[in-house]
């Protein structure tokens, strides 16, 4: 194949999903096959979350045995597992999770939810299906979103990093960038039908996580500033169901479930947290060789913060403020500054948390940069997010342990009574 056929065959449509399989594909297949190549295993079902929800636990799922450090209490994935198992269940909630904390993001959830007329496993495999149709979507929605020149870009956002991490976790981020991707998408097409499936999908995007607010709500003032007054309507109405869902759960938890959310903002505190564990693990003797490669993973994280503050505002004038590339300039700082003031505890402390909050960041960045030349700030940018994307893979791949786990079978003998006191 000469270049020009090779720069063709980058641009294509069916490259960046092509390329997503490949790569997404091969580090799920590494995961699954540490567990009998069940594929529940993605979803990380934690022994001590199937005790207190056992009929809503597929049979033989791979659980997850053992203590915390060992994986024994699973990971996110089966908290929105079974808040989709749920969803349709009047009155019923999971037990052992924070609803005030979870509860929020349905988005997720409900998408699952609507494969649970299939039982436990349809909503397992629900949650792998509703991952793979709206990142390819996204994806495709993205390569139509960038000038022609530039559709190769969307090579990077499916070797991202972050969306591999949440699409073998099985969490939300990669489904909410997608989501809103898509509503970019339809928000640009000039016919009621598409503004309509624009809200429809930024109302979900909203739902599925906060984060989405990032990218939507620069975009709302790019549209305000432009008199855009029905792309205006239509991203402040997604906003309504969000709102509404807010107010049940206000009368369901007699909370506001989403003032929580507070508890996570400890300005700068996260990256301070990662020096002062850097420095203590520099001063072990003997050196530590593996902890030390695992943390300067999180300092290449570190230093995409800046790079991409710098290559999204790089170039930017005051005569470009009606260009389509403005409002993801401002929506990219947004992200930065919301990872700077990640805590540590919660975030920073786990590459795996705090690479989720990443996950916005590189189609902001891209779409900021999809008008202007590249530089040596884009270079700087795509070389870091190459480096990551290898490191990660690969740690999926040949780095992760394989945990504590079995098969859970649910009990089906004689329950007897419990005895006099």
């Amino acid at each position: 194949m000469n270049q020009a056929g090779l720069l063709t065959a980058l641009r294509s449509v069916r490259a960046a999903p092509l390329l997503f399989a490949l790569y997404a594909g091969t580090a799920c297949l590494a995961i699954v096959a540490r567990y009998d190549f069940d594929s529940t295993a993605l979803i990380r079902f934690g022994h001590r979350y199937i005790a207190q929800n056992q009929d809503l636990t597929p049979t033989s799922a791979i659980r997850f045995r053992g203590n915390e450090a060992n994986g024994g209490n699973g990971y996110d994935g089966q908290i929105f597992y079974y808040y989709a198992s749920t969803m349709w269940k009047k009155g019923q909630w999971p037990v052992g999770f924070s609803n005030a904390y979870r509860a929020p993001r349905a988005g997720y959830p409900f998408l699952a939810s609507l494969f649970s007329w299939m039982g436990n496993r349809g909503t397992a495999y629900g949650m792998i299906l509703v991952q793979v149709l709206s990142i390819v979507g996204g994806l495709i929605c993205f390569w139509h979103l960038l000038p022609d020149e530039r559709r190769s870009w969307t090579l990077l956002l499916a070797v991202s990093p972050f969306v591999l991490q949440s699409f073998a976790f099985l969490v939300s981020d990669a489904v909410m960038i997608s989501l809103a991707i898509i509503g970019i998408y339809f928000s640009r097409k000039n016919s009621v039908a598409a503004s309509l499936l624009a809200w429809i999908f930024f109302s979900l995007a909203v739902m599925t996580k906060e984060s989405s607010l990032f990218i939507l709500f620069p975009y709302g003032l790019w549209a305000l500033l432009r008199k855009d007054w029905k792309l205006c309507v239509v991203v402040a109405g997604s906003l309504v169901p969000m709102v509404c869902w807010q107010l049940y759960l206000f009368r369901a938890h007699g909370m506001v479930p989403a003032s929580i959310l507070s508890t996570f903002l400890s300005p700068l505190l996260g990256i301070r947290g990662v020096a002062s564990q850097t420095a203590d693990l520099l001063r072990m003797k003997p050196f530590p060789i593996v902890e030390i490669f695992k943390v300067s993973a999180k300092w290449l994280l570190i230093l995409l913060l800046p790079v991409s503050a710098w290559t999204a505002l790089r170039g930017f004038k005051l005569a470009d403020l009606q260009k389509i590339s403005t409002p993801f300039r401002l929506a990219a700082l947004f992200v930065v500054l919301s990872i700077c003031i990640a805590d540590f505890q919660y975030f920073w402390g786990i590459f795996e948390n705090v690479g989720r909050m990443f996950t916005a960041l590189v189609p902001a960045v891209i779409l900021a940069r999809s008008e202007t030349k590249t530089d040596t700030s884009w270079k700087a940018f795509v070389l870091l997010l190459c480096a990551l994307s290898f490191l990660v893979w690969a740690r999926i791949c040949f780095l992760s342990p394989v945990f504590p786990f079995d098969h859970y079978i649910p009990y089906s003998g004689p329950v007897y009574p419990a005895p006099p006191l």
